[in-house]
């Protein structure tokens, strides 16, 4: 018999096995075979209705219980009767070991006493789990791969009733009614009916927002204006729709320098009418609740403000330019190394040095507070260019973001956690970002085996990257491949009209490259400065030589690349323009050494496309732009989302 066959035979048995479904259903109990809703009135999706079903018949895979008939296949006291006595060797297997550490660890309170030391190394002798032990086969097919079988109880089926009924009720159908019966079945199987008639449904007539606050109430209107369809009037009184427009409101206004903003300090009062069906809702919009500067367990009301930024602040956690023992000067001043769970900073750097360009004076935004040990490991340029909430600025929740974002992106900080701190009394905050420096290099082997047609070929990679190789976080990385593998030739005769035989398993080619490629922050050879934040421009340098070795010729490739990356866009738009700098875009120079036979063989075809094919070539590109625009994470994108990219190469 086949392999192949054999693999069915399980198949078969479960299928067969599963003709027995109700052999573990206790005698005088039904198992749950099917849940079948009727619905009546208002449109809903009977699939969300059937989730909120708290018995749910055993999962089927093509229409067969496989995991009811492996949960069946298994012996169930023969499981516990082996569960059993292997529970009793893990515990004379813990008790022999728990002898054993007692004894090694009296051996060296001895030896620890004869020394007169009062320590010693504890030794623990790990122990086997008894809590959650590890499972046998059998054990592991019935109760892993099985499903115990669902059987039929009043408790959750009643349950199932009244969820249903507040479902519906949430959705806005208060008249809505659920009923169900019970449809006992031959061999131990029952069908459960859900009748629903949901009944007319509430929707939202008037809208009316009580808000003393001036600031707010302007932030809602601004809201309300700048979706393309009222977000509640007309719909559905559905709660989950009012929290979901609660959500949505608190963020937007985080996102307009309201901080401590949340869905809490919205709440609804509805008045509905059972003649209409229309519901008037008012919104209620309440101050913030803060704990009081005198009384910290008392909560004082305080107002709804537009929040400023106060002082941003960096933390380099780390000590890896500090020169003599941290530790040891720690304790010579009388402080903890650790500040919280971030290793004590005690050198500072007040950044003030972005200019305007038109005014000729600093920016009154682009400052910072830098606390390091030593020396900063990363250009104070480069991480505050990251920095969205900026010094005497507006705080705003989606610039917070961006900030973690960009910083995760510049890839030289494996820690980067944000602090908020509100300074009592004001409207003003104070930014922490605790950043600890990943490791600056790493290298990688990548092997590979390959078949295409019957030609292998084995090559592999050594990597070396370097995240922060001048402390600008720049990015190097260098790259060595090669490998050897089969190649048809070019021509499949020689001269004399002979065919030329192929074997796979020669390695007839050899190939091996070197390539380096540089990814800066800013327009190099310009400061990294010289742009916006929003544009967050990147140079990227790269040369690539390739050397391939074949019977037929040798083959040399040089290729230098230089461009200029922007990136732009917000809130799920993302938009990238790949600038190739001037007469510098793409530098590509080929040479070719032909065999004298395989020239030979290019003369007698005479072929203009494979003579140009195997020529040397020297490719100069002066410019080439690409454009990508992707807006897949953006909100309200209506129908769809939308990808573009496009190239001009004068090429």
């Amino acid at each position: 018999m086949s392999v192949i066959k054999l693999t069915y035979i399980p198949l078969i048995l479960l299928v067969l096995v599963s003709c027995r479904s109700t052999r573990y259903v206790p005698e005088g109990r039904y198992l749950v075979k099917k849940n079948k809703i009727v619905l009546e009135g208002e449109k809903f999706d009977v699939d969300d209705l059937a989730e909120i079903i708290r018995q749910k018949p055993n999962f089927k895979t093509a229409g067969v219980k496989l995991r009811l008939a492996a949960f069946n296949a298994i012996d169930s006291a023969s499981v516990a009767q082996k569960r059993f006595k292997k529970n009793i060797h893990l515990r004379e297997v813990n008790l022999r070991k728990t002898h054993r550490q007692n004894a090694i660890n009296e051996r060296r309170i001895l030896k620890a006493r004869a020394k007169g030391d009062s320590l010693y190394t504890q030794r623990i002798v790990p122990l086997k789990d008894t809590i959650e032990p590890k499972f046998f086969l059998r054990e592991w097919f019935k109760y892993k791969i099985g499903e115990a079988p669902v059987v039929f109880d009043s408790i959750p089926f009643n349950k199932s009733v009244e969820q249903i009924g507040a479902y519906l009720k949430r959705k806005g159908c208060y008249k809505s009614t659920v009923t169900a019966k019970v449809e006992y079945k031959k061999h131990q199987k029952a069908v459960v009916h859900y009748s629903v008639q949901t009944g007319p449904m509430f929707t939202i007539d008037t809208i009316r927002v009580l808000c003393k606050n001036t600031v707010v109430s302007g932030n809602f209107l601004n809201y309300m204006k700048k979706s393309e369809e009222h977000p509640l009037t007309g719909k559905p009184f559905d709660t989950d729709l009012l929290d979901a427009f609660r959500d949505k409101l608190a963020r937007y206004m985080r996102d307009n320098a309201l901080y401590g903003f949340s869905s809490s300090h919205i709440s609804f009062e509805a008045d509905t009418s059972y003649q209409t069906m229309k519901t008037n809702l008012i919104i209620f919009i309440s101050d913030r609740m803060v704990r009081s500067s005198t009384d910290r367990d008392s909560l004082i009301p305080i107002k709804h403000q537009n929040t400023i930024i106060n002082n941003v602040y960096f933390h380099i956690a780390d000590t890896i330019y500090y020169k003599g023992n941290f530790k040891k000067y720690m304790d010579l001043i009388g402080r903890d190394v650790m500040d919280g769970q971030f290793l004590r900073t005690i050198d500072t750097f007040r950044y003030e040095e972005v200019f305007k360009r038109k005014e000729n004076i600093l920016d009154p935004y682009r400052k910072a507070t830098f606390y390091y040990n030593g020396k900063l490991a990363i250009d104070p340029d480069v991480i505050e260019l990251q920095s969205y909430l900026e010094e005497t600025n507006y705080y705003k929740e989606y610039y917070l973001e961006r900030t973690y974002t960009r910083m995760m992106q510049l890839g030289v900080f494996q820690v980067i956690k944000p602090e908020l701190v509100e300074i009592p009394g004001t409207n003003k905050l104070d930014v922490h970002y605790y950043l600890v420096p990943a490791s600056r290099q790493s290298f990688g082997l990548e092997p590979r085996a390959t078949n295409s047609n019957g030609f292998l070929g084995v090559s592999g990679s050594i990597n070396y990257i370097n995240k922060n190789l001048f402390g600008g976080a720049e990015k190097l990385t260098f790259t060595v491949s090669g490998g050897f593998e089969s190649q048809p030739p070019v021509f499949d005769e020689t001269l004399d009209g002979e065919k030329i035989k192929t074997a796979g398993r020669s390695f007839n080619t050899f190939e091996i490259g070197p390539s380096l490629k540089l990814d800066i922050p800013g327009l190099f050879p310009a400061k990294v400065t010289a742009m916006s934040k929003r544009q967050r421009p990147r140079t990227v340098i790269s040369t690539a030589y390739n050397y391939q070795r074949r019977s037929d010729f040798e083959r040399h490739i040089f290729q230098l690349n230089y461009l200029w990356r922007f990136y732009g866009g917000e809130k799920g738009k993302t938009q990238v323009i790949q600038l190739g700098l001037p007469f510098a875009s793409v530098v590509k120079f080929v040479r070719i050494d032909k065999k004298p036979d395989f020239q030979a063989q290019l003369d007698l075809l005479n072929d203009l496309f494979l003579r140009n094919a195997y020529s040397d070539q020297f490719i100069w590109q002066d410019w080439k732009i690409t454009f990508e625009y992707n807006n897949k994470e953006k909100e309200n994108k209506g129908k769809g989302s939308l990808y573009l990219n496009s190239t001009i190469d004068p090429v």
